[in-house]
């Protein structure tokens, strides 16, 4: 009797999974139709097993090129969980002190001031995004190395005192320049060996391979809604981008290239208390720094606008409350070409969800949150 009703919960279970993986088919279907976007792959996993992976809509729109699995999108700030982790596992080695100075590794560089008072900005302090900096897009795009970006930030002031106040930042760039002179690797192939090859995310990389550039998904700006909310998209990049050839300045801040599945490995990874597949990547003790939120009390600007209830952590939101669907604790971020993710440790859930539209991503977030919980 028993085992019978173990048998008939399995099979109830099991088709409760299929109608909602059908069911959140149909409704992302719906959803891209509706606010006219390009194609989006999603992918959920709830207790380790993947009950939905989607591959809905267009790589191109105009020439009805249909998505596909194994689509690469630019992640952009998605990168900057995947540089804490690496700064992290430096610390554990003993190369680097979240407590220092960041000119005990940077020496060239002058004290950093505001108002014409000199502060010292911590390695913890750039890894929360509460040292100083705003975000030089300009620097960013015209310096040809991580080198020569740290040399020129050298010459700017600071935004706000350090410790103050939350400021996304270029801090994640130093960071990496910090991996950088630590380790004596360049950037790209720290990760490669420290992160990349354990997790297998062998299609994640700062840029595109030629044998590999058929599935980079072709990159739209999403134009101001009507007076009816429908939005326009413009192409701004199909296969003639940067990505298809190797950097001079590989960006910890938002450079990366990955899929669906190869990030929903290095979340797993995050989820799993820094084990995957019963390597360790990082301590136990490092995830859990990675995952507290250091803004408690601060001004955190806009953050609270796109995550309501949250903090930071290390390259990531952190929720503090219990307050809307994803249980406090529960982790996130996104890049503005599209992609975003959250894990609920609570739920042991993990959603990974990628299109390439520009800035769609909070939009795309909050109704993907309810819908996911309401199936759930």
């Amino acid at each position: 009797m028993k085992q019978l009703l173990l048998i008939l919960f399995s099979a109830t279970l099991l088709c409760q999974n299929s109608f909602a993986n059908e069911v959140l088919g149909k409704k992302i279907n719906a959803f891209i139709d509706k606010n006219n976007l390009p194609g989006m792959e999603t992918l959920v996993i709830q207790g380790g097993e993947t009950w939905h992976h989607s591959v809905k809509g267009m790589v191109n729109i105009a020439d009805k090129k249909a998505l596909k699995a194994d689509s690469i999108f630019r992640i952009y700030s998605m990168t900057k969980p995947v540089t804490a982790v690496a700064v992290l596992q430096l610390v554990e080695r003993g190369k680097i002190d979240l407590q220092a100075d960041i000119r005990q590794y940077f020496p060239h560089l002058k004290p950093f001031s505001i108002n014409g008072v000199e502060h010292i900005i911590t390695v913890k302090q750039l890894l929360s995004h509460t040292a100083g900096f705003g975000y030089n897009f300009k620097l960013l795009h015209e310096s040809d190395s991580l080198s020569e970006l740290v040399a020129e930030l050298a010459k700017s002031d600071l935004k706000y005192v350090p410790g103050n106040k939350w400021g996304y930042s270029i801090a994640s760039d130093l960071q990496g320049a910090l991996v950088e002179i630590v380790s004596g690797l360049p950037l790209d192939k720290y990760f490669e060996k420290h992160i990349f090859t354990p997790l297998e995310m062998n299609d994640t990389g700062f840029w595109v391979s030629p044998r590999m550039k058929h599935r980079l998904v072709d990159y739209y700006e999403v134009k101001k809604g009507d007076k009816k909310g429908q939005v326009s998209l413009k192409l701004l990049a199909n296969k003639d981008t940067k990505y298809l050839s190797p950097q001079g300045l590989l960006s910890g801040g938002g450079g990366l290239v990955s899929t669906a599945s190869d990030y929903s490995r290095f979340l797993s990874m995050l989820a799993n208390e820094g084990k995957f597949k019963g390597i360790k990547i990082l301590e136990k003790t490092s995830i859990d720094k990675m995952l507290t939120s250091y803004t408690k009390g601060l001004d955190t600007g806009f953050l609270p606008k796109i995550y309501p209830n949250s903090g930071f952590g290390y390259g990531l939101g952190i929720k503090e409350s219990s307050i809307g669907n994803q249980a406090e604790g529960s982790f996130y971020w996104a890049g503005k070409g599209g992609t975003l993710f959250w894990v609920d440790p609570a739920n042991q859930l993990i959603v990974v969800a990628m299109m390439q539209a520009e800035n769609a991503w909070p939009k795309v977030n909050r109704w993907l949150v309810k819908e996911v919980y309401d199936l759930l």
